[in-house]
Parts: C-alpha cells; sequence; structure tokens
C-alpha cells in the first residue's frame, strides 16, 4: 500500500546519501570524516552504510507515532511503555552505530558527529515536512 511517508522516507534517504557523495558539505559545517577522508570512498563506503543504517532505523521506529494516531500524530501521547521502547530501540540504535564493527557485513563504525547529524536530519527534516 502506498503511503506518503513511504516517499517522505525514500527522498530523505536519497537526498542525505546524495549531499554526502556530491558535497564536502557535512565536511566543512561539521568535520566529520570517513576514516580521516572529507568524503566516502565510493558509494559502497562501510561508513556510509552505516549512516543509511542509522537514518534507516530512526526514521522506522518513529514511524510507530504517526501510523497508530488517528489525528495528527502529536494530538494523542502514546502510552508509557511505547515511549519506553521507542527510546531503548533509538538508544540501541545508536550504540550499534557507533560501535558495531562486524566483519560479516559492510558496515563500521561511525563518529558521534556522524550520528548527530543523523538525527538533526532525519527529526527537524521530518519536522518541517510534516508541519507545513
Amino acid at each position: 500500500m502506498y503511503s506518503p511517508l513511504t516517499t517522505l522516507n525514500l527522498v530523505s534517504s536519497v537526498a542525505l546519501v546524495t549531499i554526502i557523495l556530491k558535497t564536502n558539505f557535512f565536511y566543512d559545517q561539521f568535520k566529520v570524516t570517513f576514516n580521516g577522508s572529507p568524503s566516502p570512498s565510493s558509494s559502497n563506503d562501510p561508513q556510509l552504510h552505516m549512516i543509511v543504517y542509522l537514518q534507516v532505523a530512526i526514521i522506522s521506529q518513529a514511524l510507530i507515532f504517526v501510523t497508530r494516531s488517528h489525528g495528527f500524530f502529536f494530538m494523542e501521547r502514546p502510552s508509557a511503555a511505547l515511549g519506553a521502547a521507542f527510546c531503548i530501540a533509538q538508544l540501541i540504535s545508536s550504540i550499534i552505530a557507533a560501535y558495531a564493527n562486524f566483519g560479516f557485513t559492510q558496515i563500521q563504525a561511525i563518529s558521534g558527529g556522524w550520528i548527530g547529524i543523523v538525527w538533526v536530519w532525519v527529526r527537524h527534516l521530518h519536522l518541517i515536512l510534516l508541519l507545513s
């Protein structure tokens, strides 16, 4: 089933990856690197994979608040259990992004700077688009 939120998530992910691959914006503004380099070595960079993983994890976990409500997501308060589960899942996703260097995957840990950028990207971009 088609959902405008699915399109928003896709466009958001593609936009973030395109900005990372085609520009040095995040290096110039925040001095975050890919193993010391201002840009990823290729579109198949293990740290770029981790950035995409974190963005998708945050977006998909946050969608529960939008899909469970009958009106605007901020009008109905979620239960304490749902809020706690969301917070724990977000914490685990961020810890995985910061420390995971699994040999059986093509991901590599990213810095706290990148984690912060992804958090801000997801939260502010989606709030701007959803509330405008």
